[in-house]
């Protein structure tokens, strides 16, 4: 039992009540050590003073010492029965407890502002190649190397679940499933596409006709049953569900501006000879997120 023992106290005496004990010859044992008895406030925040109240700390600090998640910490003030010390910037939740010549005290449980836990996150790579056959006779086909890379997070909910599926075994898609969710949690997923091509230019080899594609400006686009709902301006995607509705699905896509140039010549010793140009868009890469609501108002996910 732990009992309180005020400082220049000469003798202390104890009292044990309502017990039995079949051998008369009792040992007790009293040894004065530090006790806590309240650290306020609590939870704190980082550059805090917090107050620690208890018994046997010391009249004074002298080589005594006070520790916040197994560190040691600097106190502003100290006396037998409080110390005060201000939370450090870079210190996390932990035990509080006080060290007086070598005699550790009880350890107090403070939390340190609200530690969020880290977002459940998803990352993959995707490669792929997409063959062209320009118009024309003659004309032998070309390739185009894609890598597409994305990371990216599910917020706020409370314990979701990923899952990254093939899409119709297309190598240029993915599917990135999150369940385990309440239909109230309003849920963020959120990240970027990071897109990389073998060349910018593709010149299809042919005797008197030449292509050349110029890929530029990519960026995301994000659709919702076949309708577009958002243009980013770059490659980092926002997408916010809101707490109506169990099943809801997008499709985001990488969307390449193209420019094509058509060039000719009567003879394979003749320079070729430009013709015209096409432009037009190609979504070069597909995203779809499923994010299903599917633990019950009154479960836990």
């Amino acid at each position: 039992a732990l009992i309180p023992f005020k400082q220049d106290a000469v003798y202390l005496t104890g009292l044990i009540m309502n017990c039995y004990v079949e051998n008369k010859n009792v040992k007790v044992t009293v040894s004065a050590g530090p006790y806590i008895e309240s650290a306020a406030p609590n939870p704190a925040e980082n550059g805090d003073d917090v107050t620690l109240k208890g018994i046997s700390f010391g009249a004074t600090k002298g080589t005594s010492k006070l520790y916040l998640g197994g560190k040691e910490i600097q106190v502003k003030s100290w006396t037998n029965m409080q110390i005060v010390f201000t939370i450090p910037d870079d210190a996390k939740s932990g035990k509080v407890k006080v060290v007086v010549k070598n005699s550790s005290s009880n350890e107090v449980q403070l939390d340190v502002g609200e530690e969020e836990p880290e977002p459940a996150s998803f990352n993959f790579s995707r490669a792929w190649t997409d063959t062209f056959f320009p118009s024309g006779w003659g004309i032998s086909e070309d390739s185009i190397d894609f890598t597409a890379s994305v990371n990216g997070q599910v917020s706020n909910a409370i314990n979701p679940k990923i899952t990254l599926k093939d899409f119709y075994n297309s190598d240029s898609s993915k599917i990135v499933e999150v369940a385990n969710m309440k239909r109230n949690e309003v849920v963020t997923v959120s990240g970027k596409v990071h897109m990389t091509l073998s060349t910018m230019t593709v010149s299809p080899e042919a005797p008197r006709t030449r292509y050349v594609y110029t890929y530029s400006n990519p960026k995301l686009v994000r659709y919702e049953d076949d309708v577009l709902k958002e243009t980013y301006p770059g490659m980092d995607f926002n997408w916010v569900v809101a707490s109506d509705g169990i099943y809801n699905d997008t499709d985001i896509y990488v969307e390449y501006s193209v420019e094509e140039k058509h060039y000719t010549r009567p003879t394979e010793n003749d320079p070729f000879t430009y013709v015209d140009t096409s432009k037009y868009k190609i979504k070069e890469f597909h995203l779809q997120i499923n994010v299903n609501k599917d633990v019950p108002d009154w479960g836990t996910p």
